[in-house]
Order: structure tokens, then sequence, then C-alpha cells
């Protein structure tokens, strides 16, 4: 199964036929067939754009020229016609998967601990990626611009000692940073941890009048959760995994369902409400393997006991408002619960007709939030 890879530094006059030439021209005949390639603006730079952002699906080997590209380990790579850009495998901070001309609505997607920016939403055993390959076709008469955002997971091979209240600031920071139409929908997409942090992010309760963050959390037109760990991982096995790491605190937090958790719970209460939102939460309803440590290898792998990751309990209790908050149930583990295999996979179908319906209702509803505070828009969306 082929790597995917993120290509940066590409200049703007590229078009995409020209950049999947270029990537294609590196590969065996037999193998082009199967490669997939999207390419946005870079979404940081708004006031000059000259740069654009790809991702890469190879449908088997990496040419040679990506073979030292690893975790953490960037590499050059000189495309003829294309010029030098960079790739790497970690999908840090923002990742453009598609971009309308002129976008009407932000879908942005934010994973879990020891999760990818991109593997994470990958359909097991295939190359698509339902927010890159089936969104896009599904929701083009709706304009939308579809981003993921990625961050440092890893639980034991990471130095960072964030904690949820500084994973929230960065992810504003984050979309704050994208945002060259203050007024535009957002729908956020959280996966378990990835979930918490997006509340975090909308509960700071230090959000000025007329800050960036204000207009983000105003322009929030949807959630979308898929088991996330409100009261906390049913997964005591992962303590032993971070018994020496920076990340033992906050997966003690997740856990040992210590009172971070209750702090964000209340927060999101007291300063998120929002009852023209579309808010759907969905939880998992098969077991998953928990981790345990392999006596021959050291190793942790996922051949644990199985157990309910998520429990229903748990990945409902979010809304400040429970009336407005759908609660569907997927048939799938922890990790499979946002894997779509298809098209026409009948989880993935629920979720694309739910984003729709609350696309399709956004500008609607932002305009009318901003009238209710009495402060219509200064610009259209």
């Amino acid at each position: 199964m082929g790597k995917t890879f993120k290509l940066t530094d590409i200049l703007l006059t590229i078009p995409l036929d020209v950049l999947r030439a270029a990537i294609a021209n590196q590969l065996p005949v037999a193998e082009t067939q199967g490669l997939i390639v999207s390419l946005c603006r870079d979404p940081e730079q708004n006031d000059s754009p000259y740069h654009q952002i790809a991702t890469v699906t190879f449908p088997g080997q990496e040419p040679a020229a990506l073979s030292k590209c690893k975790e953490d380990v960037p590499v050059s790579w000189d495309l003829v016609g294309v010029g030098i850009v960079v790739a790497d495998v970690d999908f840090y901070n923002m990742t453009p998967l598609y971009a309308a001309t002129n976008p009407r609505c932000d879908i942005i997607a934010v994973t879990g601990l020891a999760g990818h920016g991109f593997g994470s939403w990958k359909s097991r055993g295939k190359h698509d990626m339902w927010l890159r390959d089936f969104l896009p076709q599904d929701l083009k008469k709706l304009q939308p611009r579809i981003l993921t955002w990625g961050y440092d997971a890893k639980l034991t091979k990471s130095e960072t000692q964030n904690n949820l209240v500084e994973y929230g600031r960065q992810f504003m920071d984050a979309v704050n940073a994208i945002r060259e139409d203050k007024y535009r929908p957002i729908i956020f997409i959280g996966h378990s941890f990835g979930g918490l942090v997006i509340k975090q992010a909308l509960c700071n309760p230090n959000t000025e009048i007329n800050s960036m963050d204000e207009q983000i959390y105003n322009s929030c037109a949807g959630i979308f959760f898929f088991g996330v760990p409100n009261k906390g991982l049913n997964h005591e096995n992962l303590l032993g995994m971070v018994e020496e790491a920076p990340s033992k605190a906050l997966v003690e937090d997740l856990v040992l369902k210590t009172n971070a958790l209750q702090v964000a719970y209340e927060n999101f209460l007291q300063y998120f409400r929002t009852d023209d939102l579309h808010f759907t939460s969905y939880y998992e309803t098969k077991l998953s393997p928990t981790v345990s440590k392999n006596a021959t290898t050291g190793k942790f792998e996922r051949t644990g006991l199985k157990v309910m990751m998520v429990t229903k309990d748990s990945a409902m209790w979010t809304s400040p408002n429970q009336a407005i908050q759908k609660m569907v149930p997927i048939d799938a583990d922890h990790s499979e619960i946002v894997k779509f295999m298809s098209l026409t996979d009948v989880n993935y179908l629920d979720v694309r007709g739910r984003i729709e319906r609350c696309m399709a209702d956004s500008q609607r509803v932002i305009l009318e939030r901003w009238r209710k505070l009495g402060r219509p828009l200064e610009e259209p969306i």
C-alpha cells in the first residue's frame, strides 16, 4: 500500500495537471493510473498568495527521491517542470484538501491523540480519504473549502507537554491564520481527542468582543463529533505507554477522568451557547482492541483486550442544549468510525447528508446570528 505525502512550496503558477504529470513521470507507467493528487492555495498566505499545497497518494512504491522522507524528516524534491518542493509525511498544521474558487463554507477536521492529520481519515486498505476524495465530489455545488489540522499527537516519540487548553489555543490560532473571509461559515469535524480540542477552542472565557476568536465562534455553523471522549477513555493500558513520556499528564486526564474534563465541559456549557447550531455526535457500537506490550519485541501493539473505547454516555456528554444535539450510532470501532470505504458506504452517506444540510443552511444561520447580536456584517458572505 502506497504512502501519502504533503507537498509544500509549490508555485501558484503550477496547475494541477502539470503537477500530476511531473509526479507521474517519476513512476513506472503501470502505477500512474492509481495516482491521487490534490492541489490548493496555501491557506495561510491570505494577503499575497504565491504558494500551493498538494497531497499525493501513490498506488505503490513512492519515487526514490522520497525514500528518506519519514516522521519529522521532510525532504526536498526537485520536480522537472515544477521546481523544488518540500515533502513530508507528518501533515502538521493546516492541510487544504479541496477549495472551490470562491468558497462559501470552511470544513475543518481535527484528529485525535496518536492520530494523523491525513491517515486517521483514510479508508482502511484503500487509497481513498473521504474528506479529499468523496466530499468534494458530493458537495461541489455548495462551494466548500475542506482542510485538516494536524498536530504532534504522538504518545511516546514526542517531547510536547501540551495540555488540552494549549492544544485548543494552538488550534484557534491556526484557524485564525487561514480566515481571509472572517464571516465565512465554519463546520468543525472532530474525532476522539480532536473533538475536545475543538470544544476547548470554542469555549475560551477570555474571548473579547470583536476579536478574531469571537468571529470564529460566531461563524461556527456546525459541529460533527465522532467518538469524542467527553467523560474519558476506557483504555488504562495507555498509561503503561507513557510512564516516562511528556504526554503522561494529558493521558491521565483522559484515562483517569480527572477534573480537567469536568472543567472543559463546564466551560463549554457556560461559554458556547449557540442554539441555532447543527450539532451531531456519532458514537461507536463495536469494541476496540487495546494496546499491549509485546513481550518479545518490547513494542506496543493493538492486541490487548477489546473494550468500548468511548461509551455512548461519554460521546454524548457534549452540548449546552441537548435538544439541538443529534445522537447517531455508527457500527464501527473507535478507529474505524471515521474511515469510510466508498461513496456508497452507508455511514458515509449519513455523514455526507448531514454535512450537506448544514452547509445549505449555513449562510442563513450566520447572517441571522450576527443580526441578533446587533452587529450587521461588514461584508457579504
